[in-house]
């Protein structure tokens, strides 16, 4: 599932989006997710290892997941640009 909107002021050289999206999938889309946030990308090999390993676990140990074969994985994303005003030049 997927609903995007877009908001764009050309005058103005504003703009904004925004987007919710469900991914479903197996055990790994949830570590995955958790695995690409820039802050856990950056870690040592071994705190990343540890971290994936407690997704895992948290997973597995959930009451409704645990059973499951797939996870589904909410996330929402907003953007907002501006443009440098060409006033004066």
């Amino acid at each position: 599932m997927c609903s995007n909107k877009r908001v764009v002021d050309l005058a103005a050289g504003t703009g904004k989006f925004t987007a919710h999206l469900l991914q479903t999938g197996a055990e790994v889309i949830a570590v995955d997710r958790v695995m690409s946030v820039s802050f856990i990308a950056s870690l040592s090999r071994s705190e990343r290892e540890e971290v994936s390993q407690q997704v895992r676990r948290l997973v597995n140990a959930y009451p409704g997941l645990s059973d499951e074969t797939d996870v589904t994985f909410p996330y929402r994303t907003f953007v907002a640009w501006t443009e440098k005003s060409r006033a004066g030049t």
